[in-house]
């Protein structure tokens, strides 16, 4: 993901090898981010997921807690 919205930071799910922020209309260092592999962290996988979330949402136990910043 390329995106300019500095927040993104403060996000569990931030990883800057799978999101590169752009800073001030800077594009330094998009080529290395590029080439970097993408990481996929399991535990953010299933908090996420559409299972987790519905049963989050129904409040059906047990799910994992989805929260904001």
């Amino acid at each position: 993901m390329i995106t300019n919205n500095l927040s993104i930071r403060n996000y569990d799910f931030y990883n800057p090898n799978n999101i590169f922020i752009i800073e001030n209309k800077k594009l330094e260092g998009l080529e290395d981010f590029l080439m970097k592999k993408y990481e996929v962290n399991q535990e953010i996988k299933e908090k996420y997921s559409f299972s987790n979330w519905i049963k989050y949402v129904l409040d059906i136990k047990p799910h994992k807690e989805i929260t904001l910043p």
